[in-house]
């Protein structure tokens, strides 16, 4: 059996041992673009590994042209975050002191003195305010001289795949589409690209398309194995998702290694031994047991961090007009394998309908908060204008979407108040609270759901 399925099974010691001490590493273009987000010593230690591995390193035209497009926007994203800390920092005793303020402890003579609680937090909050720029002061900016490029143009000098020519990219983009409706990876998670800002880009008199990135970086990967008959490739990246791992849910989510049909696919057409796949974190685990390098416990838990961390910035829904956010809801349900329904009637009150294979028709209603406010009776007007769509029988199950600017409110009156409209309707009503994030490097949009209120 293991003839015919190789991809259920997992390589065994002996066969690591044996892909390390031969196999050729492939990397994808986020295990570069995270090195701007590690510490300097978990960085070094990563290219240790790389000039390790020497001539037996290659990448991808498609992922060295991904670093190459979106390594300023990283650079100016780790920019960005030193001022969002220092912002949420200072904000710490301005908040308290607007709060305190409100209760007007001074002027009603109160026994509660806060002063000696701001006098106490404000030294180290400022210590750490001007540790923080000392840092900010060693971070690249985007029109500094990258020393980290420069490392890696070393590194992967001669070592990087030739471009596609014109009719191979067109045939790869028009089986992605069949590939993509049929779920095959890798990519098919990425559809929603092509709604994107960078949805069609070109380069070298190329026009290119965002959402088939990871699978020209598969099928260029597989080129490559052809010209190396017999070796095993191992892959490495950071991206997640499950187009590429093959993650099952037991007591919570368990990746088991790279998806069979992946492996199935590049020992057949690339005629490689044998296929494996590495995260950032794992690279740097088995590098200190196989490669016998010098690798330290802080940097692997500095590199799983980071790397479990996304690149994805919440936005103010103030920020985003309608129909993106609309967009970004319908991307997170077509996520949930919910199909969506395009010739929605005219009188119905819900943005978006979908149906799930169990027949049951939802009907989804967009609420964006307004100006940093939470307002439950405004939540329960939604409810009860949208519940008419279930009296009508064009949905059965009713999900109002309520997107906040940050995290939900903690205070309970507004929960309660929340449950309280969804226990009132005689229907069968939902209230989900979520952000709309933003992906820092390709500008896609997306709902992220943070809590949920149900009868």
């Amino acid at each position: 059996m293991r003839d015919l399925f190789p991809g259920f099974y997992k390589p065994n010691k002996m066969n690591i041992e044996v892909m390390w001490k031969s196999g050729i590493f492939i990397l994808d273009a986020n295990i570069l673009l995270n090195m701007y987000r590690y510490p300097e010593q978990a960085r070094s230690e990563l290219v240790e590994i790389f000039e390790a591995l020497g001539d037996r390193l290659w990448i991808p035209f498609q992922a060295a042209m991904e670093y190459q497009r979106n390594r300023v926007a990283v650079i100016s994203e780790q920019k960005r975050r030193f001022y969002e800390v220092k912002q949420a920092s200072l904000n710490v005793v301005k908040s308290l002191e607007v709060e305190f303020s409100k209760l007007q402890l001074k002027e009603k003579r109160s026994i509660i003195n806060p002063d000696p609680l701001i006098a106490e937090i404000t030294p180290p909050l400022q210590k750490f305010i001007s540790n923080l720029e000392v840092l900010e002061g060693e971070q690249i900016d985007v029109h500094d001289d990258d020393h980290i490029r420069e490392s890696i143009d070393s590194i992967f000098n001669g070592k990087v795949g030739p471009p596609p020519s014109e009719e191979w990219l067109k045939e790869i983009y028009r089986t992605g589409e069949t590939r993509f409706s049929a779920k095959m990876p890798p990519g098919f998670m990425d559809d929603k690209k092509s709604e994107s800002i960078n949805a069609i880009y070109s380069y070298g008199g190329l026009s290119y398309q965002s959402k088939f990135g990871d699978l020209v970086i598969w099928k260029q990967i597989i080129e490559f194995s052809k010209t190396k008959p017999g070796c095993s490739i191992i892959f490495i990246t950071d991206d997640r998702k499950d187009d590429w791992w093959w993650i099952i849910e037991s007591q919570g989510k368990k990746q088991l290694g790279p998806r069979p049909e992946l492996t199935d696919e590049i020992m057949r057409e690339g005629g490689v031994d044998a296929f494996h796949m590495y995260n950032s974190e794992s690279l740097l685990r088995s590098a200190k047991e196989y490669l016998n390098v010098e690798v330290s416990q802080s940097s692997i838990d500095q590199v799983k961090s980071i790397s479990t961390i996304s690149s994805e910035i919440k936005v103010d829904p103030n920020s985003v007009t309608r129909s993106e956010m609309i967009s970004a809801v319908r991307s997170w349900i077509i996520e949930d394998e919910q199909e969506i329904d395009e010739e929605i009637d005219a009188s119905c009150y819900c943005d978006i309908v979908a149906s799930d294979g169990d027949g049951r028709v939802f009907g989804y209603e967009i609420v964006p908060q307004i100006a940093g406010t939470y307002s439950p009776p405004r939540i329960k007007k939604v409810i009860e204008s949208a519940s008419g769509d279930i009296e009508d029988g064009i949905i059965s199950h009713l999900e109002i979407l309520f997107i906040i600017r940050k995290n939900p409110p903690a205070h309970k009156n507004f929960r309660a108040e929340v449950i309280k409209a969804i226990m009132d309707q005689e229907h069968s009503v939902a209230v989900t609270m979520g952000t709309i994030i933003k992906n820092s490097v390709d500008g896609v949009l997306k709902f992220n759901p943070i809590e949920r209120f149900s009868k």
